[in-house]
């Protein structure tokens, strides 16, 4: 019979953790129904043998899996930053490694200590999420110079550990995840990104006017504004544009510089000449102009004027 592990906490959040019958120190994440929790430590050991934080040129981490207060697997994992279990015992755990490139290492485990995921890519992995029942798990990285890694979110079917997708994500930390049928949910900071079973999303214009409401409200303008400009580009449906002008006329009268303002402007009048609303559009980019003379609608201003001065 495995001896119980006596685990003693250093502190809760987030939540640190030490077993000093195992020489351990390190972040601990209990599963949904906390049957299982996973341990990691990001270790380096110094010249004179004794150990601390990690190092990006040499690493001797640790991840358990322990159930019931025994451990059931210690894998040596040179740099673990973050981990997370289901109910299942099924592991997730993002390796950033060690070495001068850029590179890190996805890792996900069975309940027996077998591999089920092993990929690596050229990014730093931000963190982890896998559903309860553990059968999806997810991993995002941070920015790299190899935009097929860069700033990614890499979801995978458990337990075969078949890739499932890889779709663009945010730099954030996910704190959950759920499958309700067809439908999978990741959440990072208080947002919920709905996604199909093969990477689709299925609630983009919500999330980023969320996104939008938090910039606007923070008073990162330019990030405000970026995030409505990508979705004009995408709406496809009169329901969407109305929302989005809607969103467009918050950032117009907020605090925001006229240049931002400006942008918002023209953004709103290349959308209505799109549709072939000629006469919305001009106002738009007299308005943008007014803001900014050097916007660069001097000459397609010129050209919806034209029109009107033959009539006259």
């Amino acid at each position: 019979m495995q001896e119980t592990l006596k685990i003693e906490t250093i502190a809760d959040d987030p939540l640190l953790i030490t077993i000093r019958s195992i020489g351990f120190i390190g972040s601990m994440a209990l599963s949904e129904n906390l049957s299982f929790a996973v341990a990691f430590a990001d270790n380096c050991r110094t010249e004179n043998g004794s150990l601390s934080g990690g190092s990006h040129m040499c690493g001797e981490g640790d991840a358990l899996l322990i159930k019931e207060k025994q451990l059931v697997w210690q894998k040596k994992i040179p740099r673990p930053v973050h981990a997370r279990v289901s109910n299942t015992g099924a592991t997730a755990v993002c390796d950033i490694g060690f070495g001068p490139d850029l590179r890190s290492n996805i890792l996900v485990f069975r309940e027996d200590g077998s591999t089920a995921v092993s990929q690596v890519i050229e990014a730093n992995l931000m963190s982890c999420a896998i559903t309860a029942g553990g059968d999806f798990v997810f991993f995002n990285s941070a920015g790299s110079p190899k935009t097929e890694d860069s700033v990614k979110l890499f979801a995978y079917i458990l337990p075969s550990g078949e890739h499932a997708f890889t779709v663009d994500f945010l730099i954030q930390e996910l704190t959950g995840a759920v499958s309700d049928g067809d439908k999978l949910t990741v959440t990072a900071e208080g947002i919920s990104y709905e996604y199909s079973r093969s990477g689709a999303p299925l609630n983009k214009l919500e999330t980023d006017l969320t996104l939008f409401e938090r910039n606007l409200s923070s008073g990162y303008f330019a990030s405000a504004h970026r995030v409505l400009s990508d979705c004009l580009k995408e709406a496809v449906k009169d329901e969407q544009r109305d929302t989005l002008r809607a969103a467009y006329e918050r950032l117009i009268s907020s605090d925001s510089p006229s240049e931002i303002k400006a942008k918002a402007h023209r953004d709103l009048g290349e959308q209505w000449l799109a549709q072939g609303h000629k006469a919305q559009a001009l106002a738009e980019f007299r308005q943008a102009l007014r803001l900014n003379s050097k916007i660069g609608l001097k000459r397609k201003v010129a050209e919806l004027e034209k029109p009107i001065e033959r009539a006259l």
